[in-house]
């Protein structure tokens, strides 16, 4: 069993007041077994690698609308 709980505030229409709302729920029989295979040594950096400077990030597409 999982439980998860959350809270959130909203304002009233016209006031100084707002109105706070929880939620809390129990999770149970959810989920599934997987299993994650690492990536290949030669696809990782290591933290020294990494703070040596010899990393280069791809440079990724902008984003495009239509």
């Amino acid at each position: 069993m999982r439980r998860v709980w959350g809270t959130w505030r909203e304002p009233y229409y016209k006031s100084d007041n707002s109105k706070v709302y929880v939620v809390d729920a129990r999770l149970t029989g959810w989920g599934a077994r997987i299993v994650i295979t690492p990536p290949p040594a030669d696809e990782v950096i290591t933290p020294d690698e990494l703070a040596a400077g010899r990393y280069e990030a791809p440079v990724l597409p902008e984003p495009s609308i239509g």
